[in-house]
């Protein structure tokens, strides 16, 4: 019996992340149109390198990318800290700020990330 290879289909769309992820477990970037305005997914204020607001702004010392970028940089975090505790910091300076997002929901994301970095250290031991 010969092996047929399964077709490469999404099995996700992340439109926070603009990615999709396929079933082979790839993921890639979604394009976006060059006039978001059109586009009510897309948070406009984030597009294009902007320093969104509800990250702390691009002039604000402890804005959040900046607070992360520094401690990865000290060498205090490695590429899974990075991504984990990263995020987990993204939610947490945004949360309650960002339009349409409640400041439960962005905690509440804040958790679920610690969580499953929680239980990925312990599967490791």
């Amino acid at each position: 019996m010969a092996y047929k290879k399964e077709e490469k289909h999404i099995v996700y769309n992340d439109t926070e992340h603009n990615r999709n992820w396929y079933s082979d477990g790839s993921c890639e970037l979604i394009d976006h149109p060059k006039d978001c305005a059109k586009d009510t997914s897309i948070d406009t204020e984030y597009i294009d390198g902007n320093h969104a607001s509800y990250y702390g702004g691009e002039n604000n010392t402890y804005e959040c990318i900046k607070v992360i970028e520094a401690w990865g940089e000290k060498g205090n975090w490695n590429y899974e800290d990075g991504f984990y505790l990263g995020t987990v910091m993204r939610y947490l300076c945004r949360n309650g700020n960002k339009k349409d997002n409640a400041k439960i929901q962005d905690l509440q994301k804040c958790i679920n990330y610690l969580n499953m970095y929680v239980e990925k250290l312990k599967g490791e031991q």
